[in-house]
């Protein structure tokens, strides 16, 4: 968790200076079950209503050195959306 923690605090502050504590992230492990299938239709998903709201203006991917994210269906779903979004995808 703390590589994680870090990781996103780095890129808030790189990204934004000193408004970095200004910054919301939504993280879909803290804000989904993992452990319960998203069941019905993608569009009312919780992954693209984040992803579809107008606050959303990139997203970030925390990789592992194994780069598990790029192994997760909902991860590279997320990143489908995004690109079709033609929203800033940062690794």
């Amino acid at each position: 968790f703390r590589f994680f923690y870090r990781t996103i605090l780095r890129h808030a502050q790189q990204l934004y200076g000193q408004d970095y504590l200004d910054v919301a992230y939504w993280i879909c492990s803290f804000a989904v079950n993992q452990h319960e299938p998203v069941i019905g239709d993608l569009n009312n998903s919780p992954f693209n209503l984040a992803l579809s709201s107008e606050s959303c203006e990139r997203l970030v991917f925390v990789m592992d050195l194994e780069e598990l994210p790029l192994k997760r269906m909902w991860c590279l779903y997320e990143l489908v959306r995004a690109l079709e979004e033609g929203m800033p995808v940062d690794f």
